[in-house]
Parts: C-alpha cells; sequence; structure tokens
C-alpha cells in the first residue's frame, strides 16, 4: 500500500473588517507607552515655561544697594557696607568733621584703617557728588551746593594757641569746624600751657598733634 501523504488543512486568515493591518499586542502597548511619555514631556514643558514655574532669583547685597554719598553717610550708614565696622565707621566720619568733606574716594587712604584693598572693596558701596552750580547764577560767581572739592592750605607761620581765632584754627591741617570749636573751649576753660597740651582737647590723638605741632606756637595766655 503507497505511502499517503498527510493532509494539511489550511485556514485562510481572516482580514479586519477595515482592510487595516493587524498590530500585535505587544506593539500597541509600545505605541501607548510613547504617547504617554510624550504627553508627560509635553506637560511639564508647558508648566516650566508657566508663570507658577517661576522662582525668584536671590539677590545679594552688593548687586542692589546703590553707592552712598561719602559725604553724607552717617555712621550706621556706613555700618552697612561689607568691611566696615563701628570703629572705622567712627573714624571716617571724624575725618570728615576735621578736613571738611571729602573730595574724592581716594582721600580715604588717610584714615587708619583704609588701605588699598579696602579701598578698592569700599568704591563698590560709595561715591562723591561733585558739586552742583545752580542755574541762572552768575557765571563768575557761581552758587556751589554739596561738599566742597578744593582742599585748604597751611598756615604760613606759626599760630598762637591762646590767641588764635576760629578761622585762624580752621586753616591747620586736620582741624575742621567741629574741632575748631572744641578747642576754643578747652582754652576758654584753661589756657594751653604747651603744645603738647592740645591733647586733652577730644579728636586730638598723638598723629593730630604730631601733624599740627610744625604750626603752633603757645604764649602767653
Amino acid at each position: 500500500m503507497p505511502d499517503q501523504e498527510p493532509h494539511v488543512r489550511v485556514v485562510p486568515s481572516t482580514p479586519p473588517k477595515d482592510g487595516g493591518e493587524i498590530w500585535p499586542p505587544a506593539a500597541r502597548r509600545l505605541t501607548g507607552l510613547l504617547a504617554l511619555v510624550a504627553l508627560i514631556l509635553l506637560a511639564w514643558r508647558g508648566y516650566g515655561m508657566s508663570r507658577w514655574s517661576l522662582r525668584p532669583v536671590p539677590v545679594t547685597r552688593e548687586e542692589w544697594i546703590s553707592p552712598i554719598d561719602l559725604n553724607q553717610a552717617q555712621r550706621a550708614d556706613l555700618r552697612t557696607i561689607p568691611g566696615i565696622g563701628e570703629k572705622l565707621a567712627d573714624r571716617i566720619v571724624k575725618f570728615r568733621e576735621a578736613n571738611g568733606p571729602y573730595a574724592s574716594l581716594e582721600e580715604l587712604r588717610h584714615v587708619s584703617g583704609v588701605g588699598p584693598v579696602m579701598l578698592t572693596r569700599l568704591q563698590a558701596h560709595l561715591r562723591v557728588n561733585p558739586p552742583r552750580i545752580v542755574r541762572g547764577a552768575r557765571p563768575d560767581t557761581p552758587e556751589i551746593q554739596g561738599p566742597a572739592t578744593v582742599r585748604k592750605g597751611t598756615p604760613a607761620s606759626k599760630i598762637d594757641l591762646n590767641r588764635a581765632s576760629a578761622e585762624q584754627l580752621r586753616t591747620l591741617p586736620g582741624i575742621g569746624p567741629a574741632l575748631t570749636t572744641r578747642i576754643l573751649d578747652a582754652r576758654r576753660e584753661r589756657p594751653f600751657r604747651s603744645v603738647d597740651d592740645l591733647r586733652r582737647v577730644k579728636g586730638v590723638g598723638a598723629k593730630t598733634l604730631e601733624k599740627l605741632r610744625p604750626f603752633l606756637e603757645v604764649g602767653a595766655p
């Protein structure tokens, strides 16, 4: 009996009703997952560009504080500047009271405790306003408002501490209106016996005294 070939039944595939291709379940799941990720990314980008996602940018004090006028600043104002403590602020103000308004920031170098490095740091926080000329004033006699920029010279001859007027005392280096008043008050209480006796006046230290010594003498009251 001859061998018979096995009968293989071929079942024709049923075409999709809509005429499209059949996607395997794994492909459908992957496509759905990719679509979900894309939606999440779009939503995140939209939130990042909205006003609710904006955060305030921290601003340091150096970025927003405007420079302080050196000739108008009080001790409390100067202490807000990095590097200036209570003692240095006091010396800066006392120098201004004794010598008149600062003509430039470089004059801070005359204040004890202000070196080149400190001066460079302070230049970002301080300013010296130039004098203002009032419009309408005569050109030959302008009215100056604000700090004066002309520094006083030194007296031509020695000044007698017991006879000097307020105007004469103010011609001395380092002597301003406030210190002049204290010197006159001290002289009224008790005449000066020597140049060294000037040390009893508040605001006259050893350095100031040595600066004044070449221009002073003490005569009989």
